[in-house]
């Protein structure tokens, strides 16, 4: 990879040119609209001066030994100057001084003879590369001169190339596309934050799967915790976040987990940003990142990427309860954020961060991992598995994970960490590639529901072992076979009079109930969307939209989404189904 680590601006000779100083100013000579001119007011001129500049040789001429004589030209834009020359028809001149008047009217001598006494007819001076207001010709003269031929050229044909060193120090030009932009490919860009984690450039357009913000709750129709011991979990209106505490009692734990896992699309970048602050403290296992847990009180991590504070920091992987591959500090491949890598920036733990996570799976694709700070992205490891001896299998079972937030004590310490806000995005966009599925009632009505008595006429719930796989509800319908109207509604985790029966659904990752009248819902669950149809009606459908996923609990219970309809008159009977999308 070519990094561009200094650059140098050389003219079109090679010659190399201050940076420091403008670039030189590609023109001509001057001429009468560049410029306005003061004679001096000591000596008076007779003759036009501004035809001088045209190089038209028009006289001017004084008839005093009053010193020193004094020509001031204005230039109407900033000019950079190769040289000025001028000479005498008749008589001659000594003494030469030149004064360059910059920005600000700051006066500064670039040619320095005033105690030359030698005596000349014409004299050229080369200038120093200066952007110039205004420039001052200051002579002597023993008594009348005429001057003519005062020539100022501007300087010309001057071709400025940036030029940039690569590693092994040689500098080489940078060159330009014929639209006059700097010529860029993809591969210079290189392995930096600049692409995604398949090396498209981050152009595109995001498509935002899941994000979470916590102003004035804990969210908790996205968000499930487990709080364990004497351990607390408060939010913070002002600080928008959620502070995880333990005392030092070594059965304190707080886990906070997303209820959905976020689907991974094959060949997108799979990109996400938490924020916590998370101080390292001894005896304090923290832990945040796109994972789920296992084990005792849900503590182990299972599948996924994770950074981790306790008696050191590190980034890991875990896949299937056992965490495979760990990263400590010291063993940051990209930069370790001691102070000493390439960014020079140091990680402070006990500050809060904006944590970054992007990777390709298809099993076994790389991870890149690092902290967002001062805006910019900072990559300090990147786990890679394709293409190595050592990772013949997938890298983690699953990329369909969590978000999870969590703290626990050895018993030698209390502390807390907080949980503040988060994002999930597929980079490139997403498409609905998954199996439109449905549930319903079949071919016939269900009959005998009594008048403002609640029915789960339909249900579905993940099966037990798909609770990675990510269910759209896109739609449903109700018929009614009778001359009445109800209510209908779509409610998540309603209580239910009688457990109901849940059917595997063929070459699918749900399983279905077809409610009866012993389904009464008893309590509502949360109504996500709701409606009437009238007598003349007699029916109702609508296409659904929410972002609002089933889930599971951190413990693993399933949510359960079912259609339930509400009779307002007696003796209804009603067929229904419920359709939605599978994201395998």
């Amino acid at each position: 990879m070519t990094e561009l680590r200094a650059v140098k601006i050389i003219d079109k000779n090679g010659a190399l040119i201050d940076v420091q100083n403008p670039l030189p100013t590609n023109g001509d000579s001057v001429y009468e609209k560049d410029i306005w001119v003061e004679q001096s007011s000591i000596v008076d001129f007779s003759g036009s001066i501004t035809d001088l500049f045209n190089n038209l040789h028009t006289v001017i001429t004084n008839t005093t030994a009053t010193n020193p004589k004094e020509i001031l030209v204005h230039f109407n834009r900033t000019t950079i100057l190769q040289s000025i020359s001028f000479g005498a028809n008749s008589g001659d001149f000594s003494n030469i001084e030149i004064i360059a008047v910059v920005s600000g009217g700051i006066e500064i001598t670039i040619i320095d003879n005033s105690a030359d006494n030698t005596k000349r007819t014409s004299q050229t001076f080369e200038l120093p590369v200066v952007g110039l207001n205004a420039i001052k010709i200051k002579f002597h003269t023993a008594d009348t001169i005429t001057l003519s031929n005062l020539f100022i050229p501007k300087i010309i044909g001057t071709v400025a190339r940036i030029q940039g060193q690569k590693d092994d120090g040689d500098f080489v030009v940078i060159g330009a596309t014929n639209n006059d932009n700097l010529k860029v490919s993809v591969q210079e860009y290189g392995d930096t934050p600049a692409v995604d984690a398949f090396a498209r450039l981050r152009i595109s357009e995001n498509f935002t799967i899941f994000d979470s913000k916590q102003l004035h709750d804990k969210q908790p129709l996205f968000w499930d915790e487990q709080v364990s011991g004497s351990a607390t979990s408060v939010h913070d209106p002002i600080n928008a976040d959620v502070v995880m505490s333990v005392t030092a009692d070594v059965n304190d734990s707080v886990i906070r987990q997303t209820k959905q896992r976020f689907n991974y699309q094959p060949g997108k970048s799979q990109l996400i940003y938490m924020t916590f602050m998370s101080e390292q403290i001894e005896g304090l296992t923290k832990r945040v990142g796109y994972f789920d847990g296992t084990g005792a009180n849900n503590l182990t991590p299972n599948n996924g990427i994770f950074f981790e504070t306790d008696g050191d920091i590190s980034w890991n992987i875990a896949k299937d309860g056992v965490i495979e591959e760990t990263a400590i500090r010291e063993e940051w491949n990209v930069d370790k954020l001691d102070g000493t890598g390439p960014s020079q920036i140091k990680l402070e733990t006990s500050s809060a961060q904006i944590l970054v996570i992007d990777f390709e799976w298809l099993g076994v694709g790389r991870v890149r991992v690092g902290f967002v700070i001062d805006g910019l992205i900072y990559y300090c490891h990147y786990f890679n598995h394709a293409n190595d001896p050592a990772f013949p299998n997938v890298y983690m079972s699953t990329p369909n994970l969590p978000l999870r937030y969590s703290i626990e004590t050895d018993g030698a310490n209390p502390g807390s960490m907080s949980h503040i806000c988060s994002s999930v995005i597929s980079e490139g966009g997403a498409q609905k590639t998954g199996i439109l599925r449905t549930a319903n009632t079949g071919d016939s009505y269900i009959t005998g529901f009594s008048n403002g008595v609640s029915y789960a006429i339909v249900g579905i719930k993940l099966k037990d072992v798909y609770k990675d796989i990510t269910i759209i509800p896109e739609s449903f319908s109700v018929a009614i076979g009778t001359n009445d109207s109800f209510k209908w509604s779509l409610q998540i985790n309603p209580t239910l009079a009688v457990t109901p029966t849940f059917i595997d659904l063929d070459d699918s990752a749900i399983q279905h109930s077809v409610g009866s009248t012993a389904n009464i819902a008893t309590a509502n669950g949360l109504e996500i969307a709701s409606g009437y149809a009238s007598t003349t009606a007699r029916q109702a459908g609508e296409d659904i939209n929410t972002a609002l996923r089933l889930g599971s609990t951190i413990a693993g219970a399933q949510d359960e989404l079912y259609l339930v309809i509400t009779p307002l008159s007696a003796n209804m009977s009603a067929a229904a189904a419920l359709n939605f999308r599978e994201l395998l």
